[in-house]
């Protein structure tokens, strides 16, 4: 199969503040994957343009690249990406993505590294396959105070035995205040020897120089972006390859698992997860992944867009305002029902999950005032 029927995913984030993970600007981090048929790049490219188009002043000068954090500023942009969301859905293109809560994905990776009953025996009650339990003692810990969770995604950066320590204290110190037993002990028992734990974080994947280009607390969201874009290309028995934009910070892990997934050997596990749910190896129908700049191809504004618009869905569910929330409830009711279909995901607390949802009232309002506005300029045509 050439090129030429290839699909073309085009992946890009919101939300990424690099080493600053915690930033309380940024509490929400989105992937978007936009699955492209062949032969629509170019129509991509043109929605990308019109938006730009649509977003001017008179006499205002034409931008290189006009990004999604600055069409969000006002009405006039939110309004722009609701419409670039509709027109892309009638390009036959498939928005895929994923949003995740951060404080949940660095809890998420604080059980995963101190839970761990091959290096913490106290944590046997916490199996490694456990997705019922441990997404729940993940969202315990998102709500342990934010300085607390800084300290771990900051020591997560680089991980010495020194530093755990006084990242175990706080913990054990807020557990013991909540009065949570076993949650408490586990702790204790980590802090009496974390060499190992340490070590075996430091080894895995090393690179020459020090800690793994593979360690990233984002990367189970992109990991999840091509997983969902793998499937569904199967599920259609065609191929495609993954474009990202360009990111310095991200990149290096971005490469090291899409390498590690493209060459190990297509498989599905089961009866590891303990609510039945497969594990899947290996990549079936994506032939390459590559790193590019909206200069050298525009069609990765159109990711931007989709990523800005689940971050900022997000970020509304989480309080903030935006001065066209009435536009980003018309998109959340465009975005969301993905999430029952299996071709988008989140990462996140049930209460976030809840939020990022918003009341179905809201929903179904808008899906009605979505419908309603394509009955009539069906009618006008």
């Amino acid at each position: 199969m050439g090129d030429a029927e290839e699909f073309l995913v085009y992946c890009d984030e919101a939300g990424n503040t690099g080493g600053r993970y915690l930033d309380l600007d940024q509490p929400v981090f989105a992937v978007s994957g936009l699955i492209v048929p062949p032969g629509k790049r170019d129509s991509v490219v043109q929605l990308v343009e019109d938006v730009i188009t649509r977003s001017l002043q008179p006499r205002q000068p034409r931008p290189a690249e006009l990004k999604s954090k600055d069409l969000l500023k006002n009405a006039r942009g939110a309004r722009n990406l609701l419409q670039f969301l509709e027109e892309l859905y009638e390009l036959g293109v498939l928005p895929t993505y994923v949003v995740a809560d951060k404080r949940y994905s660095v809890a998420a990776k604080l059980v995963e590294t101190f839970f761990d009953p091959g290096y913490n025996p106290a944590a046997s009650w916490l199996a490694v396959g456990d997705n019922i339990e441990r997404p729940k003692v993940a969202a315990e810990f998102s709500g342990y105070p934010t300085p607390l969770l800084k300290a771990f995604a900051d020591w997560y950066l680089t991980p010495s035995d020194g530093d755990v320590l006084l990242v175990l204290d706080g913990l054990i110190t807020e557990a013991a205040r909540r009065s949570d037993p076993r949650l408490l002990e586990t702790l204790r028992q980590q802090r009496v020897d974390p060499s190992r734990m340490v070590e075996a974080e430091l080894l895995e994947g090393l690179t020459p120089g020090g800690r793994s280009i593979g360690i990233s607390i984002n990367l189970p969201s992109f990991q999840a972006v091509v997983q969902m874009a793998d499937r569904l290309l199967a599920e259609r028995g065609r191929r495609g390859r993954v474009i990202h934009d360009e990111t310095k910070t991200f990149e290096p892990a971005l490469q090291h698992w899409y390498d590690m997934m493209a060459n190990a050997p297509v498989a599905t596990v089961r009866g590891f997860m303990s609510d039945g749910s497969a594990i899947r190896f290996g990549l079936r129908t994506l032939t390459g992944f590559s790193t590019s700049t909206y200069q050298e191809d525009p069609a990765l504004g159109a990711a931007d867009y989709v990523a800005g618009l689940v971050a900022a869905i997000g970020k509304m569910g989480l309080g903030k305002s935006y001065e066209g929330a009435d536009y980003l409830i018309e998109a959340r009711a465009q975005l969301v029902p993905m999430l029952l279909s299996d071709w988008a995901a989140s990462i996140g607390s049930p209460d976030f999950n809840r939020k990022f949802f918003g009341p179905l009232e809201d929903v179904i309002a808008a899906l009605d005032r979505v419908h309603a506005r394509r009955t009539a300029a069906r009618r006008s045509q």
